[in-house]
């Protein structure tokens, strides 16, 4: 023990950020470092023989740093050094003690094993003994290096096919578990001096029919289609010999589908032909269809349609809610891609997931997911039982994530051009929407506000969309209100415009409100019902991204008045462009403003 270590006996590196730290600073000496090091290795290697001979007394934290040291600092000696003491550590009572010693050891073992010079001293069979002591510490610390140690050792028998079969047998194949930890570290490790797919390809042959697993199998083919190195009759091989087994399941099969691509079809057929009365392989079967969506062929997938929808139908009992969860994951992922999909195609699946949600056995809350895909929909392939089924579910409901999808969908077909709805359908809808503003969820309100801007009555839409949405303390509800009137602005026709009060107001007259801005926190809104008072309140409102959508909404009044060759009330719209320049906001508004000012000054030459 140094003189400074007996004056101050409680001192140690205790640091872990400073320790790795000052171990980057070693990784990355400079030239000059090096040679400098290399002076002084006399001292150096009697420094860490006396260290590793002594270590009983030394600090656990201490001694694990010298061991890093020692580990990450052999290149910078001409020659091997102080292995053989390094060896004696494992003997040592500290090493048995400490799980933080163990670890550092066994992380500069396995870098030695990799290096030629340490063969003599390392050899295959006392490295194996040390690996299989190892992977089972109780430290998992320890246990997960020990399975990078035997990645080395891997590497380092390669070319020796014994050698290499011998140590996968007495350290790899002692556990399940182990197997599967040491197929993903190959797969996943960044250094190597083998290729992943090389080695994880020699691990695998040498592996029982029993130790192949699916999980197992499942990792081999990833390792081995990310390097390029898996051929079609490889899978083909790999899929005969796994399909008469029972425990292999869905898992196995789901992998190969995921790298054969010419040969899914099939695979989708012995998938479907093997599934029986376990839930389990159904919900991994939808699990990994729904991933392939894109690359299945449209006749696998109407195939897995045509499966459910019969299962559905004969047995709903069967399907508990995550069966029913990823039944309707699978066909509301199909609809998406619903104008790609053969009208026969589409008419067959729109009628099996309109059966589904019909059915009363399965969970509401899970039904949001069609309703949604339902707005996907185009004229011709909604009929108008999927059409009274959806206001019949929005009215009898309870649940808000129903009712937001619904909405959501109205939505859709309000502002596609694809759809064509009658006035009685939107008489209804609208009559609805207008109780949906005042639920108590924001959600359901944002939703309803927005939909609004189709299914309002013509000669009160736009009032009641400003009232709605000045008074509302939600946020989202506010946001979505501000967009609706945007919209409704957008589609306005000239005759439109003449017979919209609201837009014929004059500045000097309005002004019932009178920047009340009080903050959100008091809990009150003011409700205002005309133009002016709406821009004024909402330009000032405390959310940033209502602010943003009234540059739309100033936009379209200004193409509304521009449309009239009419610019009366330029003034005031420009000094709201002003205040919301101010802002950031305003910003993108700065560009036309040279152009507002041309216009407003040519009208007012024209005497308007």
């Amino acid at each position: 023990m140094s003189e400074f270590e007996k004056d101050n006996p409680n001192r140690q590196v205790t640091d872990d950020a400073l320790l790795n730290n000052l171990l980057t600073e070693i990784n990355t000496f400079n030239e000059k470092a090096n040679t400098e090091l290399r002076k002084r290795q006399k001292k150096f290697i009697k420094i860490l023989e006396g260290v590793f001979n002594n270590c009983e007394n030394m600090k656990p934290n201490n001694f694990s740093f010298v061991i890093e040291f020692f580990g990450n600092s052999t290149d910078f000696f001409e020659a091997p050094v102080c292995i053989k003491s390094f060896l004696t550590i494992k003997e040592t009572d500290i090493f048995e003690k400490e799980a933080l010693i163990r670890s550092s050891w066994l992380t500069a073992y396995t870098g030695f094993i990799s290096k030629e010079e340490f063969l003599e001293e390392i050899s295959s069979s006392n490295a194996r003994e040390v690996i299989q002591k190892l992977s089972n510490d109780r430290s998992v610390f320890v246990s997960r290096q020990s399975q990078l140690a035997t990645i080395a050792l891997l590497e380092r028998a390669f070319s020796n096919d014994e050698e290499f079969k011998t140590i996968v047998e007495s350290c790899v194949f002692t556990s399940s578990q182990f197997l599967y930890s040491l197929m993903i570290n190959i797969k996943t490790r960044v250094y190597y001096t083998k290729e992943p797919f090389e080695l994880s390809k020699k691990v695998y042959d040498l592996m029982s029919k029993d130790q192949k697993s699916a999980r197992i199998v499942e990792l081999y083919l990833d390792t081995q289609t990310k390097g390029g190195k898996v051929s079609e009759e490889e899978l083909l091989d790999i899929r005969d010999e796994f399909f008469i087994r029972d425990h292999f399941r869905i898992h196995t099969l789901a992998a190969i589908l995921q790298k054969s691509e010419e040969n899914m079809h099939g695979c989708v057929k012995q998938m479907i032909a093997i599934l029986d009365d376990e839930k389990e392989p159904h919900i991994q079967f939808l699990d990994n269809s729904t991933k392939l969506i894109e690359k299945l062929q449209m006749k696998s997938k109407m195939l897995i349609v045509e499966f459910y929808r019969k299962n559905f139908k004969q047995m709903p009992q069967f399907f508990n809610r995550k069966l029913q969860f990823m039944t309707i994951k699978f066909l509301t992922t199909f609809m998406k891609c619903y104008r790609s999909i053969p009208k026969d195609s589409a008419r067959q699946l729109t009628a099996t997931v309109f059966e589904i949600v019909k059915n009363s056995e399965v969970c509401e809350k899970l039904k949001y997911p069609i309703y949604l895909a339902f707005g996907k929909l185009d004229d011709k392939s909604c009929s108008p039982e999927i059409r009274e089924h959806l206001i019949d579910a929005l009215e009898k409901t309870e649940n808000w994530q129903s009712k937001d999808s619904i909405l959501e969908t109205f939505y859709e077909w309000g502002n596609s051009s694809r759809f064509l709805l009658d006035d009685e359908f939107k008489k209804r809808v609208g009559d609805y929407l207008e109780a949906a503003i005042e639920d108590e969820n924001p959600s359901v309100r944002s939703s309803a506000i927005r939909a609004y801007a189709f299914y309002g009555k013509k000669d009160c839409r736009l009032l009641n969309l400003i009232k709605y949405t000045s008074r509302d303390m939600s946020f989202s509800v506010r946001r979505m209100g501000v967009c609706a009137i945007s919209i409704v602005l957008s589609r306005l026709m000239i005759k439109d415009v003449e017979n919209e009060k609201l837009l014929q107001f004059n500045p000097a007259e309005e002004g019932n409100y009178r920047h009340d801005l009080s903050p959100i926190l008091e809990y009150k809104r003011t409700e205002v019902d005309n133009f002016v008072d709406f821009i004024d309140y909402m330009i000032r409102d405390d959310d940033w991204e209502v602010r943003k959508n009234m540059v739309e909404v100033i936009e379209q009044i200004l193409g509304v008045f521009l449309r009239q060759n009419f610019l009366i009330k330029y003034d005031y719209m420009n000094k709201t462009l002003e205040f919301l320049a101010e802002d950031h906001v305003g910003a993108g508004w700065k560009k036309f403003r040279p152009f507002f000012s041309d216009f407003g000054r040519f009208w007012r030459t024209c005497g308007v």
